[in-house]
């Protein structure tokens, strides 16, 4: 995994030494890496190997994320509990929320997965530069993501959120690895494969090709599925949390993808001062993923 630390290091740098990350081409760069790390995961799920154990995986799929989920939503409840008194940030703060249009985006990484998954199914051995595209296309994504976080108005904010800068995103990683370690035990999965499963913190396309790339497909196909459904519970959850008592429940269940796609939809439905600590949880989470994942998995 050194690749995909130094492709971390060599973004975080760039980023903040250059203007580069600025690009208005960047995007559409990351995402057609996206497009092609997604179709190569879904070559990986449609090998024989891993559909004929679809039904098995996809259980403990299920499993893992909702254990990472739920108990990360429970850390953080309790978080909120013991700060009876919150300060609110200033509304004036000019803080990088997104666009809530999708431009078609989730449409477009379905179908790179469903053709990947056909092809791959279609195929009668696996192909042999597969490692290599999912390594460089991975590699390239990671790099994308260091530059943004180095040029990100996160850094900015931590003085202004204090200790819950850190202890938002260090309950969410606490909770999303025992979670995913407790429900992954009572499925027979290993303890070290399932807290690298719930060390993904709904980082799907990073876990899935990383775990996969140590453990074998099948590992691979479960990290996936476990995050992506994650992340998807959080677009379904956010919306009908506007009077729910824990205000940071969308943090917790958006765990490392607060840093973007899922933070639009908490912005729209929460407050500025939620909006803020989501952005810095997601970046917190997002830099200790490529770290967790194969650390925990050796376990």
């Amino acid at each position: 995994m050194i690749e995909v630390f130094t492709a971390l290091g060599l973004g975080l740098v760039l980023g903040r030494k250059t203007r580069l990350a600025e690009n208005r081409w960047i995007p559409l760069f990351s995402q057609a890496g996206l497009l092609v790390l997604l179709f190569s995961v879904g070559l990986q799920l449609g090998s024989p190997e891993v559909l004929s154990r679809l039904v098995i995986y996809g259980r403990e799929a299920v499993a893992t994320s909702l254990g990472a989920t739920g108990l990360s939503v429970l850390l953080v409840a309790l978080l909120e509990s013991l700060l009876k008194k919150r300060r609110p940030f200033r509304q004036a703060s000019s803080f990088p929320t997104g666009s809530t249009e999708t431009d078609g985006t989730p449409l477009k990484l379905a179908l790179s997965l469903a053709i990947g998954l056909l092809v791959g199914k279609c195929l009668p051995t696996p192909t042999p530069s597969l490692p290599t595209i999912t390594t460089a296309s991975l590699c390239w994504l990671v790099f994308l993501t260091g530059m943004d976080i180095a040029r990100s108005s996160a850094w900015s904010k931590l003085r202004e959120l204090g200790l819950v800068a850190l202890l938002v995103p260090l309950l969410i990683s606490t909770g999303s690895i025992m979670g995913a370690l407790i429900m992954g035990k009572l499925c027979g999965l290993e303890a070290g494969r399932a807290m690298s499963v719930g060390a993904g913190f709904g980082w799907y396309s990073l876990c899935g090709v990383i775990v996969g790339r140590i453990g074998g497909p099948g590992a691979g196909a479960v990290a996936f599925m476990s995050n992506l459904l994650r992340e998807a519970l959080t677009f379904m959850i956010v919306p009908f949390t506007g009077r729910c008592p824990i205000r940071l429940l969308g943090v917790a269940l958006g765990g490392a993808t607060t840093m973007d796609s899922t933070l639009p939809l908490i912005s729209r439905f929460t407050d500025p001062e939620v909006s803020i600590i989501a952005f810095v949880s997601g970046v917190v989470l997002t830099l200790l993923a490529p770290l967790l994942i194969p650390l925990l998995f050796s376990f």
